[in-house]
């Protein structure tokens, strides 16, 4: 079987002849058939970043399989169901790190975030869910409310998600980012006014625009929890801080104290808000296919992720094909 792995900081390959675990009781067997990218973090394990272990690493944690054979304590799947997880066991005899998303067949326990995939949901859209659902966690530790006026800063996958479902939630969403790619799809997928970050004074902007009850902070880049904090609605404003930061940083008095601001720090998702997006997504309030700019067989990945490393600009949904 194939996996891609990270065999060296800043190496991807795709390496065969690896082999699955035995089956124990308690597990299934999945064949994947796609696998999405979640671009920030896997550049970031690629480059040693703060989400990295030891190399080789097996990156990814978005998989769509085909259940292939079932443990004998297992009960309530059935061989051919489609499910979405989050990672699994890495391969027989593995000695370094594994994610256990971006690998043809892998065993895993059937709980936590093991979701069977609707009939009338495309398969390339829930190998994504993943992303989306960071979003709508983070969305919810916001306490998205009707009528909110919610600031995304950085319109990746991720500050997608929290953007498309900060809209489902009833909130009037503005965001910014850096690349162009990013500010036209988010015109028209999940954004009512957005900003490029490069223009001269586009912060005094966003300020005037403000203020936000929610900003999304989903850079991890020194310097923005500062502008984040400077547009938020005095007393009940909220930060909600995602991204992979070893730490962070903000003027204690002059951002944090002076808006009374709540600062909230969010990580992965769950189960159920896997279920929250595939049935916004099936209710045509959340939207994937927009966001997807590749379409490849797996052999292509050491292409596509060097290409990340060089350049985001045409890059946002990845998905890797396993057929």
């Amino acid at each position: 079987m194939r996996a891609i792995v990270f065999p060296e900081k800043c190496r991807v390959e795709v390496w065969s002849g690896l082999k699955p675990r035995a089956l124990k009781d308690d597990e299934v067997r999945l064949q994947t058939v796609y696998t999405g990218v979640s671009a920030g973090t896997e550049r970031h394990v690629m480059m040693g970043g703060p989400y990295s272990g030891r190399f080789p690493v097996i990156p990814g944690y978005q998989n769509v399989g085909r259940i292939i054979e079932i443990g004998p304590g297992v009960s309530g799947w059935n061989v051919g169901d489609i499910v979405f997880s989050d990672g699994g066991l890495p391969p027989e005899g593995w000695t370094g790190s594994s994610w256990g998303g971006h690998i043809e067949v892998r065993n895993r326990r059937p709980e936590g975030n093991f979701v069977k995939i609707p009939s009338n949901l495309a398969l390339e859209e829930a190998s994504l869910v993943g992303v989306m659902s960071i979003g709508m966690k983070a969305a919810k530790r916001g306490n998205v409310r009707l009528s909110d006026k919610v600031l995304v800063i950085g319109l990746g996958l991720i500050g997608q998600g929290c953007a498309q479902s900060s809209n489902a939630m009833g909130a009037e969403v503005h965001g910014v980012d850096l690349l162009p790619l990013r500010l036209e799809v988010s015109r028209k997928a999940s954004c009512h006014e957005v900003w490029d970050g490069r223009e001269k004074d586009v912060w005094d902007r966003i300020r005037g625009a403000g203020p936000f009850d929610v900003v999304f902070e989903t850079t991890g880049v020194e310097g923005i929890p500062d502008l984040a904090l400077s547009c938020i609605r005095n007393s009940t404003g909220r930060m909600v801080a995602i991204a992979g930061r070893v730490y962070m940083t903000y003027k204690n008095i002059g951002s944090g104290q002076a808006h009374e601001a709540t600062v909230i720090h969010t990580s992965h998702f769950g189960p159920g808000d896997v279920h929250d997006v595939i049935r916004q997504v099936l209710n045509h309030r959340i939207v994937i296919n927009p966001l997807i700019t590749h379409r490849v067989s797996v052999d292509e990945a050491p292409k596509i992720f060097i290409k990340m490393l060089d350049d985001q600009s045409e890059i946002l949904g990845v998905i890797f094909s396993w057929q």
